[in-house]
């Protein structure tokens, strides 16, 4: 975890670029891509794996954490609230 950066309002690209990489290495990387199974054995590992993904999101992050604290899937909306804010800025800079 310590090659992760803690989310700030300015590194979100290198935040979740090496936030799916850990997340890759942990085994834990499907989760963001994919929803819950059905089926009781695929719905049980996605459930585990995504138990350990939010709890490895939430450690990265810093003064967002209580902003995201009630979230309980690895697909959470801190890629639309930042690509969102970073696409503001861009107009802005025009």
């Amino acid at each position: 975890m310590s090659s992760v950066p803690q989310l700030t309002a300015t590194n979100y690209c290198v935040w979740s670029m090496k936030l799916e990489a850990v997340l890759g290495l942990k085994r834990r990387y499907i989760v963001l891509f994919t929803d819950r199974s059905i089926g009781d054995k695929k719905c049980e590992k996605w459930d585990s794996d995504n138990k350990d993904a939010v709890c490895i999101i939430k450690l990265s992050l810093s003064n967002q954490v209580m902003q995201f604290t009630n979230e309980t899937n690895a697909k959470t909306k801190i890629k639309e609230t930042y690509v969102e804010r970073l696409e503001d800025s861009k107009i802005d800079a025009n």
